[in-house]
């Protein structure tokens, strides 16, 4: 069914506490397809988060196949909205923000 929407690549689910966020992104055409990793395409994107408290903040990505992390950095974060930049993501991938001080 063709609705002639475009919609992008990537997904984000998130829960978020005072001092901590959980992200989980998935490729929407990826995901659940039958065909090998090799034939599939990664891509990347940039998620907005908002309201995003200022501090440091430890920014892991995660093999969510794997178990086992993948990135981590830590960013200075003014406060307000925080624009993150995701690795290339194949079928799924999570990250874990926290922080620091």
């Amino acid at each position: 069914l063709d609705l002639g929407v475009t919609a992008p690549a990537l997904a984000a689910t998130s829960r978020r506490g005072y001092d901590r966020v959980v992200l989980w992104v998935r490729h929407r055409t990826n995901l659940l397809s039958p065909r090998p990793d090799d034939e599939l395409t990664a891509t990347s994107a940039r998620i907005q988060i908002p309201d995003l408290r200022a501090g440091t903040w430890q920014v892991t990505w995660w093999d969510s196949s794997a178990a086992r992390s993948q990135v981590s950095k830590t960013i200075d974060h003014p406060g307000g909205m925080l624009s993150l930049e995701t690795p290339k993501v194949l079928r799924h991938t999570a990250a874990w923000l926290e922080r620091l001080n």
